[in-house]
């Protein structure tokens, strides 16, 4: 592996732990900035989870209730990613990805079945 002169990625880690935005007067770490959106973004995302579940729960058909189950699936996924985010843990990324893959085999699976109305091939 050959990298240019000059560069090292101890460099670039270290300029970005520096790394900061100025608004004016108002100056912030990106770190910071991004820790407290992600701290907002997760009561929102609990609260679309209970929504969800309530809409599986009392869904007046069984479309809804797919679609349901359908959202929470891919909210799920995109919640691990945030919260892979704020933890550092690039593995959780992964396993949302694999998750929404499964949700997706999911869709196709239950839209065949709802089609045909049985299971299988």
């Amino acid at each position: 592996m050959s990298t240019q002169p000059g560069f090292s990625y101890n460099f670039f880690k270290a300029y970005m732990s520096r790394a900061t935005l100025e608004f004016g007067s108002l100056s912030m770490d990106i770190e910071a900035l991004v820790s407290s959106i992600l701290t907002i973004l997760i009561p929102l995302y609990i609260t679309s989870f209970l929504l969800y579940v309530v809409r599986v729960v009392k869904g007046p058909t069984l479309p809804d209730r797919v679609l349901a189950i359908d959202s929470l699936g891919y909210d799920l996924a995109a919640f691990m990613v945030v919260l892979s985010i704020l933890v550092r843990s690039p593995l959780m990324v992964v396993s949302g990805l694999a998750l929404a893959l499964w949700v997706y085999a999911l869709d196709i699976y239950v839209a065949k079945y709802l089609e045909a109305g049985e299971m299988g091939d």
